[in-house]
């Protein structure tokens, strides 16, 4: 080693004064750009050896002979690795990868070996194929944890060489991590949709997708059928056109274009036809009665319509039909119902058919009509019945006798009513109620305002039977008594009264009155000396204060 840095100055000492004459300047050059002069290194320690990859080294440190076809007996061997001899500072748990040149002027095998100290770990070392000048590419690839070196070892089997590159670590800078790339998903399925047209659908919401890169976009395709809309997830409306089974795709984007997709089919049916009903013209008995039935859509197909049928009077020949029968496409259908013509008497009457409810159709808002049948029978000539005289009745009625008393308001009554009898009741009071007392109809009131002795009334009712009008009566008695005032009659005085104070007065009773009506209630214009007081008409005590005369 030493003999070949020796050497290695000789050479660049040549090459400079070669340079000052201007001679082979581009081949030193060369030479001395491939990196710092060798020289010895210590190793710092045992290191892991490095496999080589290709041709280079293997894990053992024994690399593959690369044979040289040069001149036996020259033994330079050297090796000169890009920052050999220097520190280089490099990024923690970085891959570094340093080339090195390794010549072999000998005709002998070349071997190579890596050896690391510190953090630094081998991962290889690879040996290129030989250049015209006998020298050979060696590629070192090495991770740096933290601080070491990394020595490449070259030898044939006189003479070798090596050279060592140090390495020093700085702090990685962060990096923040790469967004994941998210695609959105659907969790959920959306069921097929059979819709009719013209009825409201039931509002279908489609689902929402999770994942994706925010903000997510939705869209439905192909176009909604007319009169159906969409509002963010929410399908609604009444579709107005029919539609055949058509595949729907409901697409969710994420912000970086990624997308899901869920299929659905949508078919809109043709409503089931309204059936509505109207009649015909009336009719005689004998012929048909004539009922048109129609079909808003026409059906696509055959169905049954249920139809109730009712009569007034007796006139329908043969059974009553249960049902009409709408062939496919059929707007319209008539329905006769025949009439029996027969010699007996009858009133008119009628016919009514009424549609009722189904498979396959619905009932519109005339769902029922009426034809009427006359009938030709002769009317038969009948006698007329009598009819039979009816007298009215006051039934168990009674009216109680009535004692009034003058200048005094009677309580009102109510005479008593009547039924039967023929046409309209008339009613009668005799004789003339007493002065200031009326009857208007049933109702008697006011106040008499004479006085009447004991005097007999009838109240008669009268039907409207012109030929012997009917009637029936009820007696009552009226009594209208005076007004009677009260009277102490010869006692028109009491004697005066003279009393000593504090001295027990004698006892005395004031005078009873006689007549006037009911209870007669009595008083004394004034208050009575202290200690003297009235029971009744007893009056008694001892005066205990003066009261002049």
């Amino acid at each position: 080693m030493r003999k070949r840095v020796s050497e290695i100055v000789a050479v660049a000492l040549l090459c400079a004064c070669l340079a000052l004459a201007g001679t082979m300047t581009l081949a030193v050059a060369g030479l001395l750009d491939d990196g710092p002069t060798a020289q010895a290194q210590e190793a710092g320690g045992e290191g892991q050896q490095g496999g080589a990859d290709g041709e280079g080294a293997d894990s053992n440190g024994e690399g593959e002979a690369a044979e040289d076809d040069g001149v036996e007996g020259q033994d330079d061997v050297y090796v000169l690795c890009d920052g050999g001899g220097s520190v280089q500072s490099v990024p923690a748990g970085s891959t570094q990868t340093v080339t090195c040149e390794v010549s072999n002027d000998t005709g002998y095998n070349i071997s190579l070996s890596v050896t690391t100290t510190g953090g630094v770990r081998s991962l290889g070392a690879s040996l290129g194929r030989r250049r015209p000048d006998r020298t050979y590419r060696a590629t070192v690839r090495v991770r740096v944890d933290s601080a070491g070196s990394f020595t490449l070892h070259a030898e044939d089997h006189q003479d070798s060489d090596e050279d060592t590159v140090r390495f020093t670590v700085t702090s990685p800078t962060p990096t923040t991590p790469a967004p994941v790339d998210e695609e959105p998903a659907f969790g959920d399925s959306v069921d097929d949709q059979a819709w009719t047209r013209n009825s409201r659908i039931s509002t279908l919401t489609l689902p929402a997708a999770t994942g994706g890169d925010a903000p997510l976009t939705y869209s439905l395709s192909p176009s909604l059928p007319s009169g159906v809309t969409r509002s963010g997830h929410s399908v609604s409306g009444t579709p107005t056109v029919t539609k055949s089974r058509t595949q729907y795709t409901w697409t969710v984007t994420d912000n970086n274009g990624d997308k899901a997709r869920l299929t659905f089919y949508v078919t809109v049916a043709l409503e089931p036809p309204t059936i509505t009903i109207s009649g015909g013209r009336s009719v005689r008995e004998g012929r048909d009665a004539v009922f048109t039935l129609r079909a808003n859509p026409a059906p696509r197909s055959a169905i049954t319509v249920n139809v109730r049928v009712t009569e007034r009077g007796s006139f329908i020949s043969g059974s009553k039909p249960t049902s009409v029968r709408f062939s496919a496409r059929a707007a319209s259908k008539r329905l006769a119902i025949s009439t029996v013509n027969d010699d007996v008497y009858e009133s008119n009457g009628s016919i009514a058919v009424q549609v009722r409810s189904g498979t396959g159709y619905t009932v519109g808002s005339t769902s029922s009509a009426s034809i009427t049948v006359t009938s030709e029978d002769p009317i038969p000539t009948v006698a007329p019945t009598p009819t039979p005289d009816e007298a009215p009745s006051f039934g168990t009625s009674t009216i109680s006798d009535k004692t009034w008393k003058q200048n005094t308001r009677i309580p009102s009554f109510t005479l008593p009513r009547a039924t039967g009898g023929d046409g309209t009741l008339r009613y009668s009071l005799s004789p003339a109620l007493p002065a200031g007392v009326g009857r208007s109809g049933r109702s008697v009131s006011g106040t008499p305002s004479g006085t009447m002795a004991r005097t007999k009334y009838t109240w008669k009712v009268t039907d409207s039977d012109r030929t012997n009008p009917d009637s029936a009566t009820l007696t009552f008695y009226i009594t209208v008594n005076a007004d009677l005032a009260p009277t102490f009659g010869t006692a028109t005085t009491i004697s005066d009264k003279s009393w000593t104070h504090n001295k027990a007065i004698t006892s005395f009773r004031l005078p009873q009155a006689t007549g006037g009506d009911g209870a007669l209630t009595y008083s004394l214009s004034r208050a009575l000396p202290a200690g003297v007081s009235r029971s009744g008409r007893s009056v008694s005590g001892t005066p205990s204060a003066l009261l002049a005369s």
